[in-house]
């Protein structure tokens, strides 16, 4: 009896109790609790998501960052470093392009000017002639003047006058005394000629001038110098002729059978030959030819002196520099101009 009745009220308080908590907890809490804790648990499981990717989008970035690293690291490491030997090496090359193009430019220089050399050499003649030699024959800027020399030809001076001349592309014109010719200086008057220089009758003794001489004296001056030319020049055509001191009659002048060539610029170097060597003497001619100088001159000179010789080759190199250029006297007044029984100052 005790033992069902205790079974009955603890039947009956588990009744009350159940009753209690249905009436305690409204519907659906207990599934909202539910739902709560999965909720919640979603939400954990997203947040773990979202760090997850964030820690996968942070790995990838420190994945990215470590393979741009890389590879720029590889990229750093695969150019070459800058070191002295690659510098060195890329400074001889450059020297070296340098050096060659320099070279090439030189030499393509030195060609230009040695054909310019060989196209003016070839055009002074050219020009002279067609435009009679005098300052019409000026082209370019270039100047044409004629050296002349008296008394020659010198066994010391003559050959050195004409190397002199050629260094420059030039040539000059040699009025020749007959009686100094000889086997030495008859050598030199070849080799004027062979050179491209032109000769000339000046006189067999140099003791007369031709205005107050007598007409034997006179004509025996010139047939003799011309046949000791002849015989070191044998098929030379003689055609031009300058009197002893400048000087001849007109009616001489008229009746010559050469062209009398005279000058306009006179260096009076025969008053300075002494003392021989002179410094101060060899300034003097210097001074004296290329003072004033111009266009279309002729200038006098003497071969057998050694202040002469000086002062002339310090002559040419200057006013080669300023743009002269040396020619006969022929070329400079132009072949077709020069006539016999005409007298000639300038080009």
């Amino acid at each position: 009896m005790k033992k069902g009745f205790k079974i009955i009220l603890c039947l009956l308080l588990v009744t009350i109790i159940g009753l209690s908590i249905f009436v305690a907890v409204p519907d659906g809490d207990i599934d909202n609790s539910s739902s709560d804790t999965d909720t919640s648990n979603a939400t954990l499981e997203i947040e773990s998501s979202e760090n997850e990717i964030s820690d996968t989008d942070t790995s990838s970035d420190i994945s990215s960052k470590d393979s741009s690293s890389v590879t720029s690291s590889k990229a750093t490491s695969s150019k070459p470093k800058p070191n002295s030997s690659s510098k060195v090496e890329s400074t001889s090359s450059t020297e070296s392009t340098e050096d060659v193009s320099s070279t090439e430019s030189v030499n393509s220089e030195v060609s230009n000017n040695d054909s310019s050399l060989n196209d003016s050499s070839e055009n002074e003649a050219t020009s002279s002639e067609n435009s009679g030699g005098n300052s019409g024959g000026n082209s370019g800027g270039i100047k044409y003047i004629a050296f002349t020399f008296d008394d020659g030809p010198s066994s010391t001076y003559t050959k050195k006058i004409v190397d002199k001349l050629a260094s420059y592309g030039g040539r000059g014109t040699f009025f020749i005394v007959g009686n100094r010719l000889n086997s030495t200086t008859g050598a030199a008057i070849q080799y004027a000629v062979n050179k491209g220089n032109e000769i000339g009758i000046h006189a067999y003794t140099h003791s007369y001038k031709y205005n107050n001489c007598s007409e034997s004296i006179y004509q025996s001056e010139l047939s003799k110098t011309a046949d000791a030319i002849h015989k070191y020049l044998p098929n030379y055509n003689i055609t031009l002729m300058r009197p002893v001191g400048g000087m001849i009659t007109d009616s001489r002048l008229k009746s010559c059978p050469y062209a009398v060539i005279n000058w306009n610029k006179d260096t009076n170097d025969w008053r300075y030959k002494n003392p021989s060597g002179n410094s101060g003497k060899i300034n003097t001619i210097y001074n004296n030819t290329i003072k004033n100088i111009k266009n279309g001159d002729i200038i006098l000179m003497h071969e057998i002196y050694k202040n002469s010789y000086e002062a002339f080759c310090k002559a040419v190199d200057t006013l080669y520099k300023d743009g002269y250029r040396f020619v006969t006297v022929t070329e400079l007044i132009g072949k077709s101009n020069i006539k016999a029984g005409k007298k000639y100052t300038h080009g």
